[in-house]
């Protein structure tokens, strides 16, 4: 019966019939038995579907049955609260998984989501990293782009080749978004300057990943930092640590037309845009004039990101509801309109969504290979050494 439903919920999730998807899942219980792939696609279709009363009764109902049965559940239907834009239940459900743990590594990281959801509702967190940028932004201004990247000290080698191959191939100034202490030193000495110590929001493991719930904290924090700097007039660059600079940038972006935000083009999540649009924007890349256009549409992405706790499918699910209009596609990049902006996505041939080709960037999934393994994948062999 459980594959019945699991098949029939993905079936339903294809036409977008996200309600039926809900409830063919709830009928599989209980949830403390069901893997991680079945809570990902449940709190998803209640993102998507979360104006449905069927989906907020079928939660209600999974809450009376299921509240408390063990932490990880709790922490789960906090974040599910939190898909249904029910931030206030998802706090609650935080705080009172914390006091009933207490102790433990789950009521750390209940604490720590109930005072993260709280700060963005109550807005003290976008105002704790308007603080924190005012060095920053106090600079006297440059035409030159500020380039934004997330950093943890996990990835400490990685870092270092990607800020030689930035410093190569980029005009602008690095920010560095240090998700732990060692991530601030580590930029430091390799010449970074502009170092925001977002350190407080994260958790890790004893290997030093960061934990799963404040992974998420990540793609939130940097559209608000991004939404902090356009709406002081600074351009920005957005670049993912695994966004590999092979080529120079700035002849790629005078080649594009004459646009507000230039982003990578992918086909990948969200899936149900893709589908719609036939193709999605990467958060892996991302170029932003700041204007009027673009600081009205950062302070709706910003909005619109505190309910969906990541950034590629808000920025996706804001150019659906808005549509996609006046597209047009050459041979290096293509152009639209939407949300009241204007976009050029390059065309893969410049910017990759895989190791092996792209002559500008290429944007992959840092896996396990040495960083001599990763330059001969980039065509960086000769690269100076670290």
């Amino acid at each position: 019966m459980t594959w019945i439903l699991l098949i029939s919920s993905r079936i339903f999730s294809r036409f977008d019939l996200w309600t039926q998807a809900v409830l063919a899942l709830d009928r599989i219980r209980p949830s403390t038995r069901l893997d991680e792939s079945f809570r990902r696609r449940f709190s998803y279709a209640c993102l998507v579907g979360r104006n449905s009363p069927r989906i907020r009764r079928a939660f209600a109902g999974m809450l009376r049955r299921d509240l408390h049965l063990s932490a990880a559940n709790d922490l789960w239907l906090a974040f599910t609260a939190g898909c249904l834009g029910c931030q206030n239940l998802a706090v609650l459900i935080s705080k009172k998984t914390a006091a009933r743990n207490r102790g433990t590594a789950e009521a750390v990281i209940a604490e720590r989501e109930a005072i993260f959801v709280a700060s963005l509702v109550n807005g003290s967190l976008a105002q704790q990293l308007a603080n924190m940028l005012d060095p920053i932004c106090s600079a006297p201004s440059t035409d030159e782009p500020m380039i934004v990247v997330p950093f943890s000290a996990r990835y400490g080698d990685l870092f270092q080749f990607w800020k030689q191959q930035v410093d190569r191939h980029a005009e602008g100034t690095i920010a560095v978004l240090a998700m732990d202490a060692a991530a601030g030193e580590i930029a430091q000495q390799c010449g970074a300057s502009n170092i925001i110590d977002l350190s407080p929001y994260f958790g890790f493991d004893a290997e030093g990943c960061v934990e799963d719930y404040s992974k998420r904290h990540l793609w939130v924090l940097r559209v608000l930092v991004l939404n902090e700097l356009v709406s002081r007039g600074q351009n920005v660059i957005s670049l993912d640590l695994d966004a590999v600079l092979v080529g120079n940038l700035e002849p790629m972006l005078q080649a594009m037309p004459n646009v507000d935000i230039v982003a990578q083009r992918d086909y990948s999540i969200p899936v149900d845009v893709a589908r719609k649009l036939g193709f999605i924007l990467c958060c892996g890349f991302m170029r932003i004039r700041s204007n009027p256009a673009t600081i009205r549409f950062m302070q709706s992405y910003a909005t619109q990101v505190i309910v969906e706790m990541d950034d590629q499918t808000s920025l996706n699910h804001v150019l659906l509801e808005a549509g996609v209009r006046n597209r047009i596609a050459k041979k290096s990049f293509m152009a639209f309109e939407s949300a009241g902006i204007s976009w050029a996505c390059p065309d893969p041939s410049l910017v990759s969504r895989d190791v092996r080709y792209g002559t500008v960037i290429r944007h992959f999934h840092a896996q396990a290979q040495s960083i001599e393994e990763l330059k001969n994948h980039l065509g960086c062999g000769d690269t100076a050494g670290i």
